[in-house]
């Protein structure tokens, strides 16, 4: 290395390690912008020191007199800058509070009258339910009002371990969300489907009547291709008879609104 370049290194170090040499070469630049925090003098002098060969800092008395050359204060502030930034962009933001306060609604699926439930009568593999989304609009008129939705349906007891499927109405087909798979109970059991994405896009929709699908899980080396799950309010015949919807313990979706007066808050976070 030239000594013209080790004297130019050696100047950079200087600059780290007395920044109050630099405040001296730089008139227009306060004290106060040149009280680095202490992490980021470390940062701009670790690579500085192999550099120069050395495994030290300096004393007073080692540092070589004359001003500081502008060319080392130019790169001394390119560090101290590209540091800076990764500081800012490394720590997390902070997120906004808000006045968070929210509303539970059930909306029931239709009774079994609809016409709907005409194209369906008959399934030994499938059980559906539909909903009406009239009543999800009055309940939550904006999807960014909603925060979650959940299908919840009560299985009574079941005799044998089954996997199931559920399924989401997509015009005049089905579209596969998930699978579960049910062992056996003595006793009535609750489950849940979380359905959030599915609601919102049924508000952004403009279906009038919307639903799913719980069906066996089709397997090639199984013929049995039967639903054993009896859904509490829904009750269906194994010999695919026509599907009966009781008025009471129909299964729901449970809804998970925000007030509509806190709406615009949360909006404005979201953007902000």
């Amino acid at each position: 290395m030239s000594p013209s370049r080790m004297r130019r290194l050696l100047l950079l170090w200087l600059a780290v390690l007395m920044p109050g040499r630099l405040a001296a070469g730089m008139p227009s630049r306060s004290a106060t912008d040149m009280k680095l925090p202490k992490q980021q003098i470390e940062a701009v002098r670790a690579p500085v020191l192999p550099k120069v060969g050395l495994s030290r800092t300096l004393n007073k008395r080692e540092v070589p007199p004359g001003p500081v050359p502008e060319d080392t204060l130019v790169q001394y502030n390119r560090r101290r800058d590209q540091v800076g930034r990764k500081s800012t962009e490394q720590k997390p933001q902070p997120q906004p509070v808000l006045d968070f306060s929210a509303k539970f609604f059930h909306m029931l699926m239709v009774d079994s009258n609809h016409e709907i439930y005409k194209k369906y009568k008959e399934s030994r593999h499938s059980v559906y339910m539909f909903f009406n989304t009239s009543e999800l609009r009055q309940a939550v008129p904006e999807p960014v009002m909603l925060y979650r939705a959940e299908l919840r349906l009560q299985v009574l007891k079941l005799q044998q371990e089954q996997h199931v499927e559920l399924y989401q109405k997509d015009n005049n087909s089905w579209r596969y969300l998930r699978s579960r798979k049910l062992t056996p109970s003595d006793t009535d059991e609750w489950l849940s489907f979380e359905v959030t994405r599915i609601v919102r896009q049924w508000l952004r929709g403009g279906e009038e009547i919307v639903g799913f699908r719980l069906s066996t899980h089709c397997s090639c080396d199984n013929k049995n291709n039967v639903l054993q799950v009896d859904i509490n309010g829904i009750t269906s015949s194994r010999q695919g008879e026509q599907i009966t919807i009781e008025n009471k313990h129909r299964p729901y979706v449970i809804l998970m609104a925000t007030l509509p007066e806190h709406t615009y808050q949360l909006l404005s976070a979201q953007h902000g």
